[in-house]
């Protein structure tokens, strides 16, 4: 992504009550018009707060900040739904595609690209996320009882997440459980780290026998799947760093960028969520299955 430059600025004494619109396309390089663009693609924040009407107040020692351009949209195409009812919209999330709004903005995000290429009423509402590099299922709700339907999943233990994932050597064992707490990494601005002093997680692994792969494993790599207990962030990615063996491609916690005796560059987080099952998830009380299917992770 290209480096983005930001109108960063307080609100004057000589402004009342004005119109947020009017007083962002007063900044040099910066119009009313492009400032309404930049306000609906969710870019504009004021106080911190991510603000998307047009004419919400602004007054004097407000802090607005708002890129200079808007983002470039990314030409993602989505795979139809997995599933889709009137409440939840279930996708296979690709790779890159960020899962809620960024300090950018809403643009390119999954939510909204859901909305303008499902021709949906309202944006769909974020009740999980998937890391950036992380492909896979992912479940948006489509209006409240959806959040509601949603929520009420993953906090009365009726979703089993699996994942599948492509590490750096291999575990122990040929299947195990990781129960090391996570917390933040005080010398690393954004990413975690394993330590008693951090939340409880659990993730569960096993070794994948070759029937189950779809494509050829690297040299001194092994395919596991993942069953996701609780959802702390970047568990997995911590968990299998934890245990000796990273996620190949996790340029934030050691995981190698080339494999192989040739030094095949990796050209992604070689992570995937794979399967979300749920005890009565359907809105007739059936058991959902919803399965992205594995990619081949050096695909270009």
């Amino acid at each position: 992504m290209p480096a983005f430059h930001f109108h960063d600025f307080v609100v004057g004494s000589d402004v009342v009550s004005q119109r947020l619109d009017k007083v962002l396309g007063l900044q040099e390089s910066c119009s009313r018009t492009k400032a309404r663009k930049l306000i609906d693609a969710g870019s504009v924040f004021v106080n911190g707060r991510r603000v998307v009407r047009q004419s919400s107040p602004v007054r004097a020692g407000d802090h607005i900040r708002a890129p200079e351009q808007l983002p470039p949209l990314q030409a993602v195409v989505l795979d139809d739904p997995l599933h889709r009812d009137r409440h939840f919209l279930a996708l296979n999330k690709p790779v890159g595609v960020p899962a809620a709004p960024t300090p950018l903005g809403i643009r390119g995000t999954l939510p909204e690209l859901a909305r303008v290429q499902f021709d949906l009423g309202s944006r769909p509402l974020v009740v999980h996320r998937l890391d950036v590099d992380v492909s896979g299922v992912m479940v948006l709700a489509l209006n409240r009882a959806g959040t509601q339907r949603l929520t009420s999943w993953f906090t009365e233990g009726k979703a089993r997440k699996y994942y599948r994932a492509l590490v750096a050597g291999g575990p122990p064992a040929a299947e195990g459980r990781i129960e090391e707490r996570i917390a933040r990494d005080p010398a690393r601005s954004g990413r975690m780290r394993a330590h008693p002093s951090g939340d409880s997680a659990r993730t569960d692994y096993r070794v994948l026998p070759e029937a189950e792969l779809v494509e050829a494993v690297p040299p001194g790599c092994t395919a596991l799947e993942l069953r996701l207990h609780t959802g702390r962030t970047h568990q997995l990615r911590v968990h299998l760093a934890w245990l000796g063996c990273p996620v190949v491609g996790d340029r934030w916690y050691d995981g190698p960028l080339v494999v192989g005796s040739d030094a095949t560059p990796v050209p992604r987080l070689c992570l995937h969520s794979h399967r979300l099952e749920v005890a009565g998830g359907s809105i007739k009380g059936a058991d959902l299955n919803l399965k992205a299917p594995v990619p081949d992770f050096f695909a270009q």
